[in-house]
């Protein structure tokens, strides 16, 4: 199903604020609620003026905004359902603020206005390309659960519950209409902006789903620290929630709830936070143990630990300087050896080589390690580098 694309309409909003003087937050009104309607002038045609159901601002002597109400008055409906569009135009951009200047037991003056004003069809444009994306992979998403399914008997009940979900061929119509997404323009280390939209199909992992893409936003700029490079895509894609385990690539992640691997999770499995830095890495490096570098870097530093992997607190079981070191651990004895600048270097030419993931690590992907390295560790570092494999 093809999300139908926003048009651009002019608008004006009607706020009907209700206040009432009170001692506190769970007293009673002292005097009848006094309830005044503001108008926000149409702004240019064109354009949308964005408001929230939520008032911000100041309230003078002792009283209380009881409730607010926003109407939208479109010249054109041909939108989407009103749910899904209150919530993309007034969540998501940025609010109207609302402040109550000054009231009395007999009138209130209030001021209405609206703090962003962009192209109805440039703030949809996000949202709308995440469920592009989502409607052409839902059959995909389908056809790898059942292929799943006689390989991982123990997963079953949790594979039988994403094909539920996956297989409901109104999910993405019930997401758009109650606001299964969260949607926010963060910005890359550059400044130049960074679109990261993540879809849940269900109300329950609605704060789970927020704290994922709040871990995406905190570990992404240290992703582009280690790499030297602002990340490969101009949008964050997350799907949350509709498969059993992950993958990512392409600035696109798919990303298990946490409700259901915390249920399956034993001995073995990394913690459910690590996913995500992991899953973003491979946005950067098909190679799998250099991305495991990757994960452990933006993990740690997201987590308040420095660049220097003798500071980390989550390392996969790293003992360092071990002979039988390989694969991840070898990388981490090559890091702990020629630190971390020396490492961004090597990281940043991997990426332009792009190492591909499931092979053995090619011999000019280990000189890379070798001719980045200080001189006396080279002979070292080489030794290390045969070991990383696949």
């Amino acid at each position: 199903m093809r999300i139908p694309r926003i048009e651009r309409f002019a608008s004006s909003v009607l706020c009907v604020v209700g206040l009432a003087a009170c001692g506190g937050e769970s007293d009673p009104p002292t005097t009848p609620a006094k309830t005044m309607s503001v108008t926000l002038a149409p702004v240019a045609p064109q354009t949308a003026a964005l408001t929230t159901v939520s008032i911000a601002g100041e309230v003078s002597g002792s009283a209380r905004v009881d409730s607010v109400v926003l109407t939208y008055q479109a010249q054109r409906h041909v939108l989407l359902e009103a749910r899904f569009r209150t919530e993309l135009l007034a969540t998501q951009v940025g609010p109207a603020t609302v402040r109550v200047d000054a009231f009395s037991s007999e009138a209130a003056t209030v001021s209405a206005t609206s703090s962003h004003q962009v192209t109805a069809s440039d703030a949809a444009a996000p949202v709308l390309a995440f469920f592009d994306r989502l409607a052409a992979s839902q059959r995909v998403l389908r056809q790898q659960l059942l292929d799943a399914l006689p390989r991982n008997p123990g997963n079953a009940e949790y594979l039988q519950q994403k094909l539920r979900i996956v297989g409901d061929a109104g999910m993405l119509a019930a997401m758009a209409a109650a606001g299964r997404y969260h949607w926010v323009t963060a910005a890359h280390g550059n400044g130049d902006p960074l679109q990261v939209v993540l879809g849940f199909p269900e109300e329950s992992m609605r704060a789970e789903a927020a704290a994922a893409l709040q871990r995406a936003l905190a570990v992404l700029p240290h992703l582009e620290e280690l790499l030297q490079r602002r990340f490969p895509h101009d949008a964050v894609h997350i799907q949350y929630g509709f498969v059993v385990g992950s993958s990512g690539g392409g600035g696109m992640l798919s990303l298990e709830d946490r409700g259901t691997y915390d249920a399956r999770w034993r001995t073995g499995m990394m913690g459910f936070q690590q996913i995500i830095p992991h899953e973003l890495g491979h946005s950067y490096m098909g190679h799998e143990r250099i991305t495991q570098y990757i994960e452990l870097y933006g993990h740690n530093r997201a987590n308040g630990h420095s660049a220097d992997p003798a500071s980390w607190t989550e390392t996969r079981g790293w003992v360092p300087g071990l002979a039988t070191n390989s694969g991840l651990h070898a990388i981490l004895d090559i890091a702990d050896l020629v630190g971390p600048e020396a490492m961004s270097r090597i990281l940043l030419r991997l990426h332009l080589l792009g190492p591909p993931y499931g092979t053995s690590l090619s011999a000019a992907g280990q000189a890379i390690f070798v001719e980045e390295s200080p001189a006396e560790h080279r002979p070292a570092v080489a030794a290390l580098a045969a070991r990383i494999g696949a």
